[in-house]
């Protein structure tokens, strides 16, 4: 479930076309000078520890969201293509009526007046797509920078495994030798 601030930032973000526009225009006051702000964000914290935290969840429920703002993205977009579509085509009716009286100048007003909206719409769906793109790849940069520390993490674990083992050894052998020792002087 998303906390309202969460919410809020989504909207800044889809406004403003990236989250580092986002970062940079929040003020500190914003961010987390308030107590209020202060004691939620411990208490998410501490959650987060006591869950035993694993880094890939949270990334990937990110990048869950922004593939299903994609589809309700796309959904818009078929709504939206159908809508046109439907008008497209009343004003080709209107256009063949006018053309029926070969009215060139209304021809190329027409024309004009479809091209004007087509780019309008292709370059507001394109901006869109675009914020929604450097999403994924700033999800992906960080995705990749997450597991290459956990793999680190995971020899450097596999390491200290490897010198406890070997302790351990030494330590069972020097106590079997001190125990041999104590058997031979009794």
């Amino acid at each position: 479930m998303m906390s309202t601030e969460d919410k809020k930032r989504k909207k800044e973000i889809n406004s403003t076309g990236s989250i580092s526009e986002v970062e940079q225009s929040e003020s500190p006051s914003q961010n987390e000078n308030t107590p209020k702000m202060q004691s939620a964000r411990k208490a998410k914290m501490s959650k987060v520890a006591d869950a035993k935290w694993k880094p890939d969840c949270n990334v990937s429920s990110e990048i869950n969201d922004i593939k299903t703002q994609l589809k309700d993205n796309n959904h818009k977009l078929a709504n939206v293509a159908s809508t046109v579509d439907r008008s497209i085509e009343e004003i080709n009716t209107k256009i063949k009526q006018l053309l029926e009286n070969d009215d060139t100048r209304m021809r190329e007003t027409m024309k004009d007046l479809l091209s004007g909206i087509k780019d309008e719409i292709v370059k507001a769906l394109s901006k869109q797509i675009e914020v929604l793109e450097s999403r994924i790849f700033e999800r992906e940069v960080e995705n990749d920078k997450l597991k290459v520390e956990i793999k680190d993490l995971n020899k450097k674990l596999s390491d200290q495994e490897e010198i406890n083992s070997k302790l351990t050894d030494s330590i069972n052998k020097n106590e079997t030798e001190r125990r041999t020792i104590e058997n031979e002087a009794n």
